[in-house]
């Protein structure tokens, strides 16, 4: 974790953990990018097999944010690495089914390490040689409100419709089809990871609202923020995403309306401005130590007082 790596680098690392522990960890596809690219994910569950309930961890929506990636690869590093020799871990995994996605927009990533450094969107092709939705406003959750643009040419554009990117429509499929409604468990913690400005948001994005569970989510998300300033310092913003900005049609949301996610939560990782997106990769252990610290509170809060 002392560079950046392409698409097909961290393809080759998901296989190679993987092969390391099949016993516990499965990797698959849940379906394909606008070019044609696997979105790859892993499932990671220790014994015994069976329903459990369910934890899911994303990255790299926006293509530009390596950081993102590059922490969800920490953090599943640290999961299967851990399992068999750390007691709590072991304990974790095998209370947990994980499901992780480091890289939910692989066409864009790739085109950020290719031709365009700062490149946000995926890759589709608009007409007129404008490309690119942004995955993060193309969710089926107050769809092209507030804070997303119909101008195909902005960052935010939010797409012809609601899920009209391959991307978008095949995570969103696949957590419904592992979450209570397509029969499996109950999804306990969704965490969306982006880049940049150290921020722990929690819904609602979409508007100036109260969810429901505004203080189950707040307690959680100043535990974790808690966890992280204790690593080396650095202090993360526990607030809902509106008081940043108001965006609508993202991932976070959706999770906890739509998906049914008891916390959801976007997480905005190192750093606050100096660098922004090109985050020197010295600070990737760093990011990566201190969420896994935060991922590690949650998951044992979660344990004790939420799982059923």
């Amino acid at each position: 974790f002392n560079s950046y790596h392409t698409f097909e680098a961290i393809v080759w690392e998901l296989r190679r953990l993987c092969s390391s522990a099949p016993s516990i960890c499965t990797i698959s596809t849940v379906g394909t990018s606008i070019e044609g690219r696997s979105i790859f994910t892993v499932t990671l569950s220790g014994q015994p097999s069976g329903s459990k309930n369910k934890i899911w961890l994303s990255g790299g929506q926006h293509a530009r944010e390596w950081v993102s990636p590059a922490t969800v690869m920490y953090l599943l590093n640290r999961l299967i690495t851990s399992y068999g020799s750390d007691t709590q871990i072991t304990s974790l995994v095998d209370t947990f089914e994980f499901i992780v996605i480091p890289v939910c927009n692989p066409d864009g990533y790739d085109y950020s390490w290719t031709n365009a450094r700062l490149w946000r969107k995926n890759r589709r092709n608009n007409g007129n040689n404008i490309y690119g939705v942004d995955l993060n406003r193309n969710w089926n959750n107050h769809w092209a409100e507030s804070g997303s643009s119909n101008n195909p040419s902005s960052d935010t554009y939010h797409g012809k419709s609601a899920f009209s990117e391959p991307e978008t429509k095949a995570i969103s499929d696949y957590f419904l089809k592992n979450g209570a409604q397509g029969g499996g468990s109950v999804w306990q913690l969704a965490i969306d990871y982006h880049a940049y400005s150290q921020l722990i948001l929690r819904p609602y994005h979409w508007g100036k609202a109260t969810a429901p569970t505004e203080e189950l989510l707040n307690r959680y998300g100043k535990g974790m923020a808690a966890a992280i300033k204790a690593t080396h310092g650095l202090v993360y913003e526990n607030i809902p995403g509106w008081e940043l900005y108001v965006a609508s049609g993202g991932a976070d949301d959706w999770f906890y309306q739509q998906g049914s996610a008891k916390l959801a939560y976007t997480i905005e990782l190192r750093d606050t401005g100096r660098y922004g997106f090109v985050l020197p990769a010295s600070q990737i252990l760093p990011t990566g130590q201190e969420n896994w610290k935060a991922l590690v509170w949650a998951l044992v809060q979660i344990s004790k007082e939420l799982v059923n």
